[in-house]
């Protein structure tokens, strides 16, 4: 994969390499969110140009399977300082297993970490649950819910 990997690339060329390649089979539509209802809103098809609003692959196929493990760290209620001891926890359990990650941080303070599955693989909507569970039971910034919507996750 030729895409950038180094701190600091630049947003729109970071989208045009990983937006189809981090969105699972089947699905060529990513979600828009309207920043005044604080919702997604609408569904548009994937783009190599950099989104004007905030978007997200969805993160299922629709056959209920995932081509990536998604953790969503919030700042909201935990602030800035968990969300960063969270990410590292769990960034270190993740390579501690060999994954290779992409990751993110919001200007809001969140973070994310995107972890793909093996080149063909993929897991069920049934096989994630309990591991979101686990991580949510340890992790109190993570927001298991993306990876709990198999529709709009």
């Amino acid at each position: 994969m030729n895409a950038p990997t180094a701190a600091g690339s630049p947003p729109a060329a970071v989208w045009k390499a990983l937006a189809r390649r981090l969105s699972p089979p089947g699905r060529d539509r990513m979600k828009t969110f309207d920043p005044q209802t604080k919702a997604y809103v609408s569904a548009r098809r994937i783009t190599e140009t950099l989104p004007t609003q905030m978007a997200a692959v969805y993160l299922y196929t629709p056959g209920r399977r995932a081509t990536l493990l998604a953790l969503d760290f919030d700042s909201k209620g935990h602030g800035r300082e968990q969300v960063d001891t969270d990410f590292d926890r769990a960034l270190g359990w993740l390579t501690a297993c060999g994954a290779r990650v992409v990751t993110d941080r919001s200007t809001n303070g969140g973070r994310h970490i995107l972890v793909p599955l093996g080149i063909g693989t993929t897991a069920s909507f049934d096989e994630i649950q309990p591991l979101m569970r686990q991580l949510a039971a340890r992790l109190p910034s993570l927001d298991a819910k993306p990876m709990q919507n198999a529709k709009e996750g």
